[in-house]
């Protein structure tokens, strides 16, 4: 068994002397092994963003419906107070909620879906332009915050979203970064993520 790389930045492989498994396959097999929460992600350098980012599979994902163009990136606060939470949150069947990604408060990267895949962040939800199941194409970025109005984001947590979002931009046609609660619905069913500041993003794609 050895660790090589499959040409594509969306995955780290393992070659078991001949087929090449996917990131999944790697990731449920690193889950089977006994070892601490810390120790059982996956780091790798995501070339287009120059960050490093820990993988911790969540099992709550399908597949996007055929044919589905990703243009949408949402930006959540996960409520949740520490990565360690988010990471068991996500990874019980049972909560039936997951992201793409979560950034800690020192801009630390988290995966937990991959990107070609649906995660179940947005819940019911609409986007301006009238399309729903905003699930189908778009990417979730949850951020740490407990999303009460006085818990910060720090600027080592906003320049890791953005970096992380202009590594998305190179893999995707992205349109539209927007905010859960700009497209949750009904309007008002979600508050995430109180303080967001459009600025954060306003200049990574281009306007409408």
């Amino acid at each position: 068994m050895k660790r090589t790389c499959c040409g594509n930045s969306a995955y780290v492989c393992l070659r078991f002397d001949g087929p090449t498994f996917d990131s999944h396959r790697v990731l449920k097999l690193a889950n089977e092994l006994e070892t601490p929460l810390e120790e059982k992600g996956e780091s790798r350098m995501d070339h287009q963003g120059g960050l490093r980012i820990q993988h911790y599979e969540s099992p709550n994902y399908d597949e996007r419906p055929a044919g589905t163009v990703v243009d949408t990136v949402v930006i959540h606060a996960t409520v949740l107070n520490t990565i360690r939470e988010v990471i068991e949150h996500f990874s019980s069947p049972q909560t039936q909620v997951s992201s793409h990604y979560t950034i800690d408060r020192d801009g630390s990267v988290i995966s937990h879906v991959s990107e070609y895949k649906r995660a179940w962040h947005a819940g019911l939800s609409k986007m301006e332009d009238g399309r729903t199941n905003v699930n189908d194409f778009s990417i979730g970025v949850e951020l740490v915050n407990r999303n009460d109005g006085s818990d910060p984001y720090p600027e080592h947590q906003i320049q890791a979203m953005r970096h992380l979002v202009k590594a998305i931009i190179v893999r995707h046609p992205i349109r539209y970064i927007v905010p859960h609660y700009a497209c949750a619905e009904p309007p008002g069913r979600k508050s995430d993520p109180i303080g967001f500041d459009d600025s954060w993003v306003r200049d990574l794609v281009p306007p409408h």
